[in-house]
């Protein structure tokens, strides 16, 4: 029933075995468990033992339960970083989006926060732009590819480690897909990310062979007037031509911009 594989299940485990009684499910779940070949998570929860490992010494895989909170998780902002291989640092706290209940739990010494979709990503095709796949010990996962990560992560910089980690990892990417990049900027509608995608994408325009014109673009849906880059920001640079006040750690030293 249970196969070979590490697996996080919940209510996977029920699909396995529909067509018996609930008493023979909840049986069921109860053999395995006492027999170690499942070890419970949360209520709803369960990571699978695959055969030969230590039951007393596994630990499933954190990237696993994420994915597993919900049925349509999708992992964002740092966790994303990571999965790709991006991140500078390894986090504790794990991030997703779902369209269904949002989620805040903790196991283990790992916290995990699931936060709706932003507005304007109201339609299931809407969020779907920019989303990639994964496979993780032979499980597939969602994650928000580099698009949407450039655009989220300097949305809510604090969801990305905090400035410095997120320009950092989000620099070790070696390319954009400018199309996907502006659909979701306008699906997103917030003048302060078109402008921060705008000095970001300046910064690297000769690396990332940015199109001038898509510079113009972003150029004309930045805010009005003076804007943060951070919610709680004091103080900063002013790049002048997006209207945006940044920290330095915002700005590459070798090829610095209008200040």
């Amino acid at each position: 029933v249970l196969g070979d594989d590490a697996a996080i299940l919940g209510n996977d485990f029920h699909n396995l075995v529909k067509g018996s009684k609930r008493a023979t499910r909840a049986s069921l779940l109860h053999y395995f468990v006492r027999r170690k070949r499942i070890r419970p998570i949360q209520r709803g929860l369960y990571a699978v033992v695959p055969p030969g490992r230590d039951p007393n010494h596994f630990t499933p895989n954190r990237y696993l339960v994420a994915s597993a909170l919900r049925a349509d998780t999708v992992l964002c902002y740092h966790t994303a970083l990571e999965v790709l291989g991006q991140a500078h640092n390894t986090a504790t706290t794990l991030y997703g989006f779902t369209a269904e209940a949002p989620c805040n739990a903790a196991w283990l010494h790992y916290h995990f926060r699931l936060f709706r979709y932003p507005r304007g990503l109201g339609q299931a095709v809407d969020r779907d732009t920019g989303l990639v796949d994964r496979e993780i010990e032979n499980t597939d996962v969602r994650v928000t590819g580099p698009e949407r990560l450039l655009a989220d992560c300097l949305n809510r910089p604090e969801y990305a480690g905090g400035v410095e980690e997120a320009v950092v990892s989000l620099r070790g990417f070696p390319l954009f897909d400018f199309g996907i990049l502006e659909t979701y900027l306008h699906r997103l509608g917030l003048g302060r990310v078109f402008a921060a995608v705008g000095a970001f994408l300046e910064q690297d325009n000769q690396r990332l062979f940015v199109p001038d014109e898509l510079l113009r673009r972003l150029e004309r849906r930045c805010p009005k007037s003076k804007t943060y880059l951070e919610r709680s920001q004091r103080g900063g640079v002013l790049l002048k031509r997006w209207n945006l006040i940044v920290p330095r750690a915002f700005l590459r030293q070798e090829n610095p911009l209008e200040i």
